[in-house]
């Protein structure tokens, strides 16, 4: 693996040890709490980090509409709608629209804001897509699609646009931008569970939702917008897609259960499109 992949990579295993302890936490929380005391223990966390972390670099206020455009995409419409989609959707349907973002990602940022890709770009993201399919949609289930299912494709839509509005001021301090985004992002969903869930949660739930909330996605997402400095919007988003696999291992080891025939023809296929990924820096 490239050092210059690294942020990439850890950022997407971080993401994906959320899945499985999120499967954990999710028998006590209600799903939307869940989704914003991981959100507010991202900024939360982040915010003490900052604090004791000494001088930062000061944010850049020409950057502060990717920053208002990002948390509005990414941290309140997103969720929302994908909750939405999902109530109303069949599993396996959901699973195969998820894979979504990455394509969404890459396509905005090359349309939209001008960035570089070759066919070797585009080969990868087309393998590694095909291996999160494989991974994550369970073909005995019936898939269908209906109007619900559109709001998962909007859901994928607007995290494209975050990923790129992200890239966009990620010559910030990227603790500061994650920080305001999970506060941000996590007090609106924290206030959507009281008034629709109406949660009643024992308070070691909520502060253990928060610490996975501080290291998979808080640290997660920071490494995300380090890596965007480095390799690029849709390199990024690409390699970010095999956190599904992380997620994977994790729960291999945590529910003590042996990985299946399709798991092993996934990672194969992901491996081959990263493979392909890492080739394409050289091909201009």
């Amino acid at each position: 693996m490239k050092n210059r992949f690294l942020y990439a990579f850890l950022s997407a295993f971080l993401f994906g040890l959320s899945t499985p302890l999120s499967k954990i936490m999710l028998s006590e929380v209600p799903p939307v709490l869940l989704g914003g005391m991981l959100y507010l223990g991202s900024g939360a966390g982040l915010a003490a980090v900052s604090f004791f972390g000494g001088k930062k670099k000061r944010f850049d206020v020409a950057d502060l509409k990717w920053l208002i455009l990002s948390i509005i995409c990414g941290g309140i419409i997103a969720p929302v709608v994908l909750l939405f989609g999902l109530n109303h959707t069949y599993s396996g349907t959901s699973s195969l629209l998820l894979n979504f973002e990455a394509v969404a990602t890459t396509v905005i940022a090359v349309l939209f804001f001008k960035e570089k890709a070759n066919k070797r770009i585009f080969a990868s993201l087309f393998l590694i897509t095909v291996a999160c399919i494989v991974l994550t949609v369970n073909f005995s289930e019936k898939i269908a699609f209906n109007s619900w299912s559109l709001l998962i494709v909007l859901a994928c839509l607007m995290w494209g646009m975050d990923n790129n509005f992200s890239k966009k001021m990620s010559e910030n301090d990227p603790v500061t931008i994650v920080m305001i985004k999970g506060i941000s992002a996590g007090t609106v969903n924290v206030i959507l569970s009281v008034i629709f869930e109406k949660p009643i949660v024992q308070l070691n739930y909520i502060a253990f939702s928060a610490v996975i909330g501080f290291f998979c996605y808080g640290v997660s997402i920071v490494l995300f917008i380090l890596s965007l400095r480095r390799i690029g919007t849709s390199r990024t988003s690409m390699v970010f897609s095999s956190a599904p696999f992380f997620g994977a291992v994790v729960s291999f080891i945590i529910f003590r259960t042996w990985p299946d025939t399709i798991f092993v023809l996934a990672f194969s296929i992901l491996a081959i499109g990263i493979l392909v990924l890492q080739k394409s820096d050289f091909q201009k």
